[in-house]
């Protein structure tokens, strides 16, 4: 911005320019010298306007567009040599370098710097504390000291045991140790207050200038004023090594153990001097068994009272039950298993600096107050670009240049120094690629390579060969390795995988057809990626290709046509021995027809009466009709020309004297609304609404009647009726053809008995004249 549309010129011995059109004018800068005894060797721009500049001899040099440097990045911080040949920007911020080792990448625009676990910081800091402008760090090595404006720590003399806590109280620097309790001045320690192993030092909320600590068996309180030296008092406790003390909103204390739950002294502290008063001790101990909710504690204290963190949430006391109950003042969701607290921290600002796990991940952000009285919690994503899931400790400070909050934090990785001030955008876009796809773990089928329109060119692959396996990547490389990646191969997955940070996928014994693997890619701010995928086919195996389709159409046809021709002579041949068989049967049938014809032209023929006449018909008849259970035979008597039941098989005679029917009733009854099967045979399969049913109701309801009428000189002189009582479809068109192969022999029989008839009506009038 101070030289917009110029042009600044890297020279090797004479510096840089700033080239406006017409000259070059010379821009000098804070490292004059360094520049020229190490030669520039290349230059960018960053994305936040500062300058890189590449050199043979010194590393890289950062610079502000008015040449006052930023940062050195060499030999001694991050890069393996200090050759470096050229740098060049990315979307991200990040810088990378080209050096004589290989290629480095540096985060050059993040909010956080990395003092790295080196020497004397190699053992993780447990605590750290600005006095007096410097920075101290307690870890197991002892305490550690940062002058302004050097880069590495120091041990301070006479510190050559574990240190735990450090606190600046009242213009004096705290140390808790190994081997006691003791002020540091500069770079050594100054007063020793306690000689015993000391874990925690907590200030009292209700008593200025007074501080708590643990000891072994005893309780510690020190009172410190400006200009004397600090006072300490112990008070004697059973209870054990103390390793956390928090005072509550009533100024009573909690007190937390080594070996035990947590124990509160009941007694109100009553200041320095007075300490508990008079009164003896009252202690309340409190474990899963009394009360004490969840697994495992943690002690806070959070705006003068006491707050106690457990795996199922925050718990407050309430002191008329004396019971935990869930506090929601950080929201409701860190009143359940799904959210706990590993650290809080006032923040030099506002709100407070809270750790948490979320849900089996490890988050840090900010709670601020809000109008209700209760404070919202939210994460910074920035954070997750450090090993955010082995922090030990966090410590707000300010930066004594601009007097803005800073945070540092203790991990694995080192001392991580945050900078709010420094903006980076997160929600830049990125792209993963599939950088290869191989089949077989042998053969290189696809190597990240496109066409210009984007689109990957057709690839097949042999069924033989259908075990693929993709490997991919995403560009974004801040903490690269927890990018996490998706994955879905349409034709073959449901849907996309669950977040993986594999960064391959293997499938086998894939169909043949049409695939597309997808892929995409979050980051470690939960930024995600633009999408790539490769598309390629399985060919089918041999028996599924067309020509061996068309080999098996052939087949298939050959073999319905030889089956066709089987089965047709099968079927002719079955065919013609049905046909003999039926012949036979029919033969055979025709045989028994006419024997028992010819036994009842016999029966005919020797009847001597009309009784003998008509129950030899009817017996014979039944003979050949089975289905038929009674029957009945309705003779005209001319002189009256009425219908009377003269014979029957089934039926008492004398029952039916009285049923007499007209011609027109009789033929209403028995073959108007029939089914005239044969030739004046009738089969009545609906009898509900007959003529004359009441006549023969005292019989039963028929279910269905044969009938076969008689005609003799074109007048109908008699009716045979069979009938069912019991199927609805006794009779069926095969017995009507039976019966009508009687028909004659009937009408032969009914008129012989008509004429025997006659003969004897006459005979009765001779006698009687």
């Amino acid at each position: 911005q101070d030289h917009p549309g110029q042009i600044l010129i890297t020279t090797n011995y004479s510096g840089l320019f700033i080239y406006n059109g017409k000259k070059n004018i010379p821009f000098k800068t804070e490292i004059e010298d360094f520049l020229l005894t190490n030669q520039v060797y290349n230059a960018c721009i960053l994305i936040n306007g500062n300058i890189a500049l590449a050199t043979q001899r010194g590393g890289v040099a950062i610079i502000d567009r008015k040449g006052k440097l930023v940062n050195f990045l060499n030999q001694n911080s991050v890069l393996p040599t200090n050759v470096a040949y050229d740098v060049y920007p990315d979307k991200q911020g990040g810088l990378w370098i080209a050096t004589n080792e290989g290629i480095v990448f540096s985060e050059t625009n993040s909010p956080l710097s990395l003092i790295p676990a080196e020497g004397q910081l190699r053992s993780q800091v447990n605590s750290i504390s600005r006095y007096e402008n410097k920075i101290y760090v307690a870890n197991d090595i002892g305490v550690l000291i940062l002058d302004h404006g050097k880069s590495k720590f120091e041990l301070i003399k006479g510190s050559d045991k574990p240190a735990y806590q450090l606190l600046n109280f009242n213009d004096k620097l705290f140390a808790a140790t190994n081997w006691g309790l003791k002020t540091v001045k500069g770079n050594q320690f100054d007063l020793e207050l306690d000689r015993e192993s000391i874990n925690y030092l907590n200030p009292s909320q209700h008593f200025p200038g007074v501080f708590y600590f643990g000891g072994r068996e005893y309780l510690g309180i020190v009172k410190t004023e400006k200009g004397k030296s600090p006072v300490v008092k112990t008070v004697d406790l059973t209870t054990g090594e103390i390793v956390s003390v928090v005072e509550d909103n009533d100024s009573t204390l909690w007190i937390m153990h080594v070996d035990k739950p947590i124990s509160h002294i009941t007694n109100k502290m009553k200041g320095f001097e007075l300490v508990f008063g008079s009164d003896s001790i009252k202690t309340d101990n409190y474990s899963e068994r009394s009360g004490l909710p969840g697994n495992y504690w943690t002690l806070f204290n959070f705006e003068a009272r006491f707050l106690l963190e457990t795996d199922m949430g925050i718990y407050k006391f309430d002191s008329k039950n004396k019971s935990f109950i869930p506090d929601s003042i950080f929201g409701a969701e860190f009143t359940t298993s799904d959210y706990s607290i590993l650290f809080i921290e006032k923040s030099k600002t506002d709100g407070y600096w809270i750790l948490a796990e979320v849900k089996d991940h490890y988050q840090l952000g900010k709670a601020l107050l809000q109008k209700d009285g209760n404070y919202k919690w939210k994460p910074v994503p920035v954070f997750q670009r450090m090993n955010i899931d082995d922090v030990n400790s966090i410590y707000p400070d300010y930066n004594p240049d601009t007097d803005k909050e800073v945070l540092w934090i203790s991990t694995s990785e080192g001392i991580v120094y945050f900078d709010p001030d420094i903006k980076k955008d997160l929600d830049i876009p990125f792209s993963v690629s599939i950088r290869k796809a191989i089949v077989k773990n042998d053969s290189l089928v696809y190597a990240g390579s496109k066409t210009i329109s984007g689109s990957h060119s057709k690839t097949e692959i042999l069924f033989s060969q259908n075990d693929i396996r993709f490997e991919f990547s995403a560009a974004s490389y801040e903490k690269s390795d927890a990018n996490q990646y998706q994955y879905y191969l349409e034709g073959s997955d449901d849907g996309w995988s669950d977040w993986t940070s594999e960064t391959k996928k293997d499938y086998t014994n894939l169909s043949g057809g049409t695939y597309k693997f997808r892929v995409r890619a979050k980051n470690i701010y939960e930024v995600l990626s633009s999408e790539d995928n490769f598309r390629f086919t399985i060919l089918p195996p041999w028996y599924l290709t067309w020509w061996a389709f068309s080999i098996y159409s052939i087949i298939f046809l050959l073999g319905i046509f030889m089956t066709d021709k089987v089965m047709r002579r099968r079927v002719i041949n079955k065919e013609r021995n049905r046909a003999k068989l039926r012949e036979a049967e029919l033969i055979k049938k025709q045989a028994e027809e006419l024997e028992i014809v010819d036994r009842l032209v016999k029966v005919i023929n020797r009847a001597e009466n009309l009784e003998q006449l008509f129950n030899s018909l009817l017996e014979q008849t039944f003979i050949v009709i089975p289905q038929g259970e009674k029957a009945a035979v309705f003779l005209l008597n001319k002189k009256e020309n009425l219908f009377h039941i003269a014979f029957t098989e089934g039926y008492k005679i004398k029952d039916l004297e009285k049923v007499i029917f007209t011609p027109e009733e009789i033929k209403k009854r028995y073959t108007q609304t029939s089914e005239e099967v044969e030739k004046g045979i009738y089969i009545i399969r609906n009898t509900d609404n007959l003529f004359g049913n009441e006549k023969l109701s005292e019989f039963g309801k028929a279910k269905s009647m044969l009938v076969m009428a008689v005609e003799i000189d074109n007048l109908i002189e008699a009716y045979v009726v069979f009938v069912s009582y019991t199927d609805s479809n006794a009779f069926d068109s095969s017995a009507a053809r039976l019966l009508n192969r009687f028909r004659e022999h009937a009408v032969s029989a009914i008129s012989k008995a008509q004429a025997l008839k006659t003969l004897q009506e006459k005979n009765e009038e001779i006698v009687m004249t």
